[in-house]
């Protein structure tokens, strides 16, 4: 009886055991990843690719993707976004702010800011969704949505109407502006009310100074 249970307990517990990482494969993978050309890298699929770095990403190997991405092989941007994740907070933004917004990287780390305390990279993402560009708006709004963060209420109230295409095809700022603002109806309707407000003081303040006239 008994040794039927220690039998029965092995068994629940073998499979907890073959799935854990040998730390020696961990190493070995990680040496292997710093060995590979640009010309190796750039061979792999995707998924290839994607399920090498997830392995540097669990050995928590910083070095080694940085060596990726030094190489800037293709698919670089997944190895971005997952050593971004590897990084303290000042550093993720550190990493943003190196690139030029324009290069695909920049995209990669920017995207990762979602999962960093908003009080460290939200004064960064309103200086990107102020700088005029469609796309960067665009990707303000769905960083700050995957986030759940309503700092840009005001900035999508101003922008839903706005339908200038972007990169992403069928993307418009206005149709993510619109999509972003979905989730926070009562802080909509608050900046509606607060534009209503702003228009009525103006008018009252031309009034008052006799900058405008109204029709007899």
């Amino acid at each position: 009886m008994l040794q039927g249970m220690v039998l029965g307990a092995c068994v629940l517990v073998a499979p907890y055991f073959a799935i854990e990482p040998d730390p020696g494969d961990r190493a070995a993978s990680a040496n292997a990843a710093k060995e590979r050309t640009t010309a190796e890298w750039n061979r792999l699929s995707y998924d290839e690719f994607c399920e090498c770095v997830d392995e540097l990403k669990e050995a928590k190997n910083i070095s080694a993707l940085r060596d990726i991405i030094r190489k800037d092989v293709r698919n670089v941007n997944y190895a971005v976004s997952v050593y971004s994740r590897l990084l303290d907070d000042d550093a993720a933004l550190a990493l943003c702010k190196n690139y030029d917004v324009d290069d695909s990287k920049w995209d990669a780390a920017f995207g990762a800011l979602s999962l960093r305390p908003r009080e460290k990279v939200m004064d960064y993402i309103k200086e990107i969704c102020h700088s005029g560009k469609a796309y960067w708006r665009v990707r303000c709004y769905q960083v700050c949505l995957y986030a759940g963060w309503d700092d840009l209420v005001c900035e999508a109230t101003d922008d839903e109407t706005d339908e200038t295409p972007t990169e992403i095809l069928g993307v418009t700022v206005g149709r993510e502006a619109r999509s972003y603002l979905e989730w926070w109806p009562i802080r909509r309707a608050e900046r509606a009310t607060s534009k209503v407000e702003d228009l009525f003081h103006s008018l009252n303040a031309s009034l008052s100074l006799g900058l405008f006239r109204p029709g007899r």
